[in-house]
């Protein structure tokens, strides 16, 4: 065994040691939170996302802010009209994910609420649909409700993100030695054995809770982003001596998990130098049915938390792949 072999053996045995307390993940359900940018509720104006798209001319003054979210409040469903109220169950056009249905017909009642016979006994109905009028009101009112519940509807689930990234926030502030808020891309998925699908891009991010406005934001951080190398060393269907190439030229261009526009073709070069087996899948599509390719790297960005890696283990794998991709030894090796 040659020097080099000698020292890569001895750091191994180290990062082996090292990662005896440190859990690999290889798949991002197995992460304690994580939220997908295309399940974010947008379109009603309470969820927005600003993106990193590289420019020619970065500005100076950009927000650090990658997704806002208010807290919108509870509307109240429009109030029936009196002549279909009474056909409608009590409180029954409340609930916006329940459309109110009037009774097709009801009993006929005197003044004093008793109910009208016939001459042969028989109890008497109105239907609902005898007053052309009662039917008209029904109708235009249905129109405005229909809008509230679409928009009340929207503004619930707005609402169950903002307790749930509340939630996120809170722990995140109760765990910050522990835990540590991410944004992600580049989803690295294995379709032979199934277990690896985790983001291989990745950039430390915080969050922030304005009270006053009842906003909560994601926002970036001056943290360089990184490469998911301890996944990467640890997949036998990778070419690792390219890892240690792709981390320099990660250092160099900063590409951003949330850059539209340079971030997908380094993640299509990332795949291709990993595997001869590897494919890039764009935004929006899926993995092709069929297909004999085994590794696949979809352009998907997420929001995850994560338990904070031990720096010595990152160190030995950036030293490994270093040596192995044919960099010096360090002299006190």
């Amino acid at each position: 065994m040659d020097k080099r072999n000698e020292v890569v053996a001895i750091l191994n045995f180290l990062r082996e040691l090292g990662s005896l307390k440190t859990k690999i993940v290889k798949d991002i359900k197995d992460e304690p939170w994580a939220l997908f940018l295309d399940e974010l509720p947008v379109g009603n104006g309470e969820v927005t996302v600003h993106y990193r798209d590289r420019v020619d001319e970065e500005e100076e003054n950009l927000s650090p802010v990658l997704i806002s979210i208010h807290n919108p409040a509870f509307r109240e469903a429009p109030y029936p009209p009196s002549t279909v109220r009474k056909w409608l169950d009590v409180n029954g056009w409340t609930d916006a994910k329940k459309r109110p249905t009037p009774k097709e017909k009801m009993v006929r009642k005197d003044k004093d609420g008793n109910p009208l016979i016939d001459e042969q006994g028989n109890v008497l109905f109105d239907a609902f649909k005898d007053n052309p009028k009662r039917v008209e009101n029904y109708q235009n009112w249905m129109k405005a409700w229909d809008i509230w519940s679409e928009e009340e509807q929207q503004a619930a689930c707005v609402r169950n993100l903002f307790r749930s990234l509340y939630a996120l926030y809170v722990q995140l502030n109760q765990n910050s030695e522990t835990l540590e808020l991410m944004v992600g891309n580049g989803i690295l998925i294995d379709t032979v054995d199934h277990l690896t699908n985790h983001p291989i891009l990745a950039k430390r991010v915080r969050m922030e809770f304005h009270s006053d406005s009842n906003v909560i934001e994601i926002c970036d951080t001056d943290r360089a982003p990184e490469l998911y190398t301890m996944l990467l060393s640890n997949l036998d269907e990778v070419n690792h001596g390219v890892v240690q190439d792709l981390q320099q030229r990660l250092d160099t261009d900063f590409y951003h998990p949330l850059d539209r526009v340079d971030t997908p073709a380094f993640l299509q070069a990332t795949i291709h130098g990993l595997s001869a087996d590897g494919r890039f899948v764009k935004a929006g599509e899926d993995i092709p049915k069929g297909t004999a390719d085994k590794l696949f790297l979809q352009q998907r960005p997420v929001f995850f938390l994560r338990r904070r890696m031990d720096g010595i283990v990152q160190f030995l794998n950036t030293m490994i792949t270093d040596i192995e991709s044919g960099g010096e030894i360090p002299v006190p090796l």
